[in-house]
């Protein structure tokens, strides 16, 4: 049985691996070369809408990384600072997640959200040829919001984030 110094120590290990990832996950690269990855569209395809849904970094929430479906289609696992973009058909978008985070304690926490249905978290309409920013965030309660943003401050937080992996 370990001692109260072995368990003392190992959970200060876990911290500070946890808090090691957290700091990896919220550092945004620096590619000023790489248009490519700032360059926002100027207008979607005809009949469409361009959706970004955009999470800038933040401690709140760090450690998770909900797994984001619109219309029911996964899009990406969005982590801090990440962004991600897809054109949509005019009328109405469901936005939902499955919450996912950085360390899985058990198998069972795996397999529950192989079996689960994605959250709704906000059902809007869009219209063709328009262009939508809306900003993923976290209460520090743990709650997830998805806000639609004005084109200006979308545009301005876009520039501190970068196209999700996933």
């Amino acid at each position: 049985m370990p001692t109260k110094l072995a368990q003392s120590i190992l959970l200060m290990g876990l911290f500070y691996a946890s808090s090691i990832a957290i700091a990896k996950q919220a550092a945004v690269p620096q590619e000023s070369g790489n248009a490519a990855a700032q360059q926002v569209p100027s207008s979607p395809s005809a009949g469409k809408a361009l959706i970004y849904v955009y999470r800038p970094g933040n401690g709140t929430g760090a450690a998770n990384h909900p797994l984001v479906f619109v219309n029911d289609l996964f899009w990406a696992s969005l982590h801090n600072s990440e962004y991600v973009s897809h054109e949509v058909p005019a009328g109405t978008v469901v936005f939902s997640y499955l919450p996912k985070g950085t360390v899985t304690l058990t198998v069972f926490q795996i397999a529950g959200n192989l079996t689960k249905k994605p959250i709704e978290v906000l059902r809007t309409e869009v219209e063709a040829g328009k262009t939508y920013y809306f900003r993923w965030s976290y209460a520090t309660w743990g709650s997830h919001f998805l806000k639609l943003e004005d084109e200006a401050t979308g545009v301005k937080e876009m520039k501190k984030v970068h196209p999700a992996k996933e």
